[in-house]
This record gives C-alpha cells, sequence and structure tokens, in this order.
C-alpha cells in the first residue's frame, strides 16, 4: 500500500525539477517542504512558515520565488513540464477523450501596470468580477484524471488562440486526440472554424441565443430548438459580424427531467458537434457527461491551492501548477483499492492520513477540515468507506480499519467535543517528520 511518506517525497522530487538556486544556508528543498506544506494544509507560505520547525519566513521564501522565477512565460512552460512528467508513458498509445475547461480564480485588488493582462473581467463572482483564468486539457483514463496542459487566458486573448495553444501543448506530448470535449466557454465561430479546419471532432453545449419563448412572435435561434420534445440531428451556422461564420452539427437530445433540480418536464439539450454524427444522440449526452469530470479536478486544486493574496501573478501561477502537481502526484500513487466511491471526492478511501489525502482532497483531508462540513454526513459517508475497508481481503487494510472505527463511534454516538478535537487534531508528529 502507498504510505502518505513515499507520496510526500514523490511530490518534493517531482517540484525539484523548478529552477531554483538558493545561495546561503536556505535550500531550495527547504522552500518545496513550505509549499507542499501549505498546499496540504490549505494554508498560507506566512502561516506554513511559522508552523513549521526550521523553516525560512515567510518573506524570505515568497521574495525568493517571486525573484527567481519572475518570467510568466517561462514558469508556465515549468509548469506544463511538471504535469507532463506525471503522465504515463502508455498514455498515447490510443485515441483519447480530451476535455478542455476554464477555471477562474476571484482576485480583490489591482496589479501592475505591466500585468494588467493578466486580470480578466467576467460574470461577478465571489464579490468580484476580476479573475486570474487559467485553462486546462485533461484525459479521463480507466477511471483517473490527468492534466495534460495549463495555459493563462490573458484580458484581450480569445479563445481560439487559448485552445490552439492547448492543442499545441497536447500534441507534444505525443496524445493523439480522437474526440475533443469543450466548455460552453469556447462557443464561437473561430474555435469551430478551427477544429473543422483540423478535421478534430468536438462536442460543446450550445448557447441558447435568440428571442426567448416568453416573447411576442415566439422564440428563435438556438431557444427554438430548446423547445423541441423530439431528439433529432440538424445543421447549424452561427455567424458573428466579426468572425464570419461556422456550420456545424448541431444535436437535440431530449430527456425527462424526473425530477432532477426540482423539475418534471421534457427537457432539450442542444450540444454543438462536428464528426460525430454518426453516434447515436443519446451517445452524445452520455459522452459529454464524461467532462464533468474535470470538475472534481478543480475542487481538488482548491484543496491543495495555497491561500495568497499577492498581487504578483507569478506567484499565482506557481501556487496553481503546485496544486496541480500535488493532485496528479496523489492519484498517480494511489492503489486501485482507494478508488473513489460513488464517483465524488467525499466517498474515498485513502489508505494512509498525511499527505496522500491532502493531495487527493479524499476523506482523509476531511479529518483536518471536519469544521467545513457537517458533521453527521461526514460520519455518514466515512462509515460507508470504511465498510468498504474492512471487506477488503488484505489484513493490512483491517488492522487499519479497526481502530479508525474505534474513534468514528463515539462521534457517531454523542459527538463529543473532547473527543472531536483529539482525533481532528493535526498531527504534529507527522508534519516534524514529513517536513523537518
Amino acid at each position: 500500500m502507498c504510505k502518505s511518506q513515499d507520496v510526500y517525497n514523490f511530490t518534493i522530487n517531482t517540484l525539484a525539477t523548478l529552477p531554483l538556486s538558493m545561495p546561503g544556508v536556505i535550500q531550495s528543498r527547504d522552500l518545496l517542504r513550505v509549499l507542499v506544506f501549505a498546499a496540504a494544509s490549505k494554508l498560507s507560505v506566512h502561516q506554513a512558515c511559522q508552523q513549521l520547525e526550521r523553516a525560512p519566513s515567510g518573506p524570505t521564501v515568497l521574495g525568493t520565488l517571486a525573484c527567481q522565477l519572475s518570467d510568466l512565460d517561462a514558469l508556465e512552460g515549468h509548469v506544463n513540464a511538471l504535469l507532463a512528467r506525471l503522465i504515463p508513458k502508455g498514455l498515447g498509445k490510443r485515441g483519447r477523450h480530451v476535455a478542455m475547461d476554464l477555471i477562474a480564480l476571484p482576485y480583490h485588488g489591482t496589479v501592475a501596470e505591466a500585468q494588467q493582462d493578466e486580470v480578466c473581467r467576467s460574470k461577478a463572482k465571489g464579490g468580484t468580477t476580476h479573475f486570474f483564468t487559467y485553462a486546462t486539457a485533461y484525459a479521463v483514463v480507466q477511471g483517473r484524471r490527468y492534466t495534460l496542459a495549463i495555459c493563462r487566458v490573458r484580458a484581450k486573448q480569445t479563445m481560439d488562440h487559448v485552445v490552439r495553444t492547448l492543442l499545441e501543448r497536447v500534441g507534444l506530448l505525443g496524445i493523439h486526440i480522437q474526440l475533443l470535449l469543450l466548455d460552453r466557454g469556447f462557443y464561437s465561430v473561430r474555435v469551430m472554424s478551427d477544429l473543422i479546419t483540423a478535421a478534430l471532432p468536438f462536442i460543446m453545449p450550445a448557447v441558447k441565443r435568440g428571442k426567448q419563448p416568453a416573447t411576442p412572435g415566439g422564440p428563435t435561434g438556438t431557444y427554438a430548438l430548446s423547445t423541441e420534445k423530439q431528439s433529432r440531428w440538424t445543421s447549424y451556422t452561427l455567424k458573428s459580424a466579426q468572425e464570419g461564420q461556422a456550420v456545424f452539427d448541431l444535436a437535440v437530445v431530449c430527456h425527462n427531467t424526473r425530477g432532477q433540480r426540482g423539475r418534471h418536464r421534457r427537457e432539450a439539450l442542444l450540444y454543438a458537434t462536428w464528426g460525430v454524427k454518426h453516434r447515436p444522440l443519446h451517445w452524445i449526452r452520455a459522452t459529454y457527461r464524461g467532462r464533468f469530470g474535470i470538475e472534481s479536478s478543480y475542487r481538488q486544486v482548491h484543496q491543495a491551492r495555497i491561500r495568497t493574496s499577492s498581487r504578483n501573478p507569478v506567484l499565482r501561477l506557481l501556487f496553481v501548477g503546485v496544486a496541480w502537481s500535488c493532485g496528479m502526484c496523489g492519484s498517480g500513487c494511489m492503489p486501485k483499492s482507494s478508488r473513489c466511491l460513488g464517483g465524488g471526492p467525499s466517498n474515498c478511501v485513502c489508505n494512509r492520513c498525511g499527505l496522500l489525502a491532502c493531495c487527493c482532497g479524499c476523506c482523509w483531508k476531511s479529518l483536518t477540515i471536519i469544521d467545513s462540513y457537517e458533521m453527521s454526513l461526514f460520519i455518514v459517508t466515512f462509515m460507508i468507506g470504511l465498510k468498504r475497508l474492512i471487506s477488503l481481503s488484505t489484513t493490512e487494510s483491517k488492522l487499519l480499519a479497526l481502530p479508525m472505527l474505534c474513534r468514528i463511534l463515539p462521534l457517531a454516538q454523542n459527538n463529543a467535543p473532547q473527543e472531536r478535537e483529539f482525533f481532528f487534531s493535526r498531527n504534529h508528529a507527522f508534519r516534524k517528520e514529513c517536513c523537518y
């Protein structure tokens, strides 16, 4: 079974490829230990330096990182090199379904004049309209998610340029793209024209445009197609005054909601596609639903992202890269018996406590941040995981599960504050063993 110490060492060795040269007493490995501990504990660099023994000060760590990794383009290349090292060698032997999506991290503040284009404006979320935005490409292979490439999205950058950048980086990895699954944020004439020209099959949700059904005279455009009750294929032309037009196959997939989201009605889902018209319509919907796994990878990134209020885009990109690398390291070392139960990170059973769970975002992670969850929901989820763990045939799994069960039962019975504080307190011995 994979131990947390192994995951810790593997993560440090992976991040050691960053170009950090430390003169004096402080070594580059010391900085990496601070970053990994801050990511695993969801702390800032200052907090991590205060809690670790013999660690450099927070300003020293941040100043050194900002000075030695000042080139954003070079740092972006180093982050992609880290992700490339964590990808299995056999991933490119066959065609893969590759998904692309955007992640926007809210930002409250201003940046330097020379770096104004690093902050994008979008719909208000998290109390702001300014975001540091990143685009990612990833693949799901045998239940495991692998982030293939990442790129920054700048304020005046078009989505077709973002897609070309990601496709180029995925191509350098030797991965053949069988089908591309895109977020609705890439729905534009230029993106679809480029993909059709490159003969690359794709599926993406069609944005509803035109007059809405409540408008006098009835709906128009894609709003009219969204009111249909029977699934069908149709040809659609998307026009733009600046970008021209693109002709593609539009899949109208109708299904019964059956109470989902509190609705009981017939619903039509619209998908802009090319190169997959020979497929059944239900296959289009089922295949695109597989893209939603990228949201799980984003949750893992948030769980392992170092907290910061820095205005420096270099540090923010570095912290995002560390979070993705930690998630990849954790999922890459996890054996098959530790995969998610029920398709979500909250229903996982990890082998050991410590960094492995912090990197994977599994139920062991909840042991250190239990105050963020409902106690009753956590206990139910944890007991299900324990039942699955005890049912395994290996003796080591049973020996691991029984002490956990003895500790969780008092919590389930009376939720005693003392027991809860003892069981969910941070492991100082592990911290001292792994870091210094």
